[in-house]
């Protein structure tokens, strides 16, 4: 509860880099696991979360419930955003 990073696991129908790109067009960064993968084992389908200085609590609330939305949204909501 105390750490300043988290890690969200994709739902199978996402993809980090898409996850990603969908988040930024909302004003929301992540980063990919790949980035921190070591060796050459595979990243897993996770982005890291970094929740150690938002703005506010209001912002980190909202940008949460962004992802929430995109996590929950249909194939049809994923290709509009």
């Amino acid at each position: 509860p105390d750490s300043m990073h988290a890690w969200l696991e994709l739902p199978a129908h996402w993809r980090s880099a898409s996850f990603i790109q969908a988040a930024e067009a909302q004003g929301i960064g992540l980063a990919g696991a790949e980035l921190f993968a070591a060796g050459h084992f595979p990243a897993p389908q996770a982005v890291r979360l970094s929740i150690s200085h938002p703005l506010d609590n209001i912002t980190l609330d909202r940008a949460l419930a962004v992802l929430a939305r995109l996590l929950d949204g249909d194939a049809a909501t994923r290709q509009l955003l």
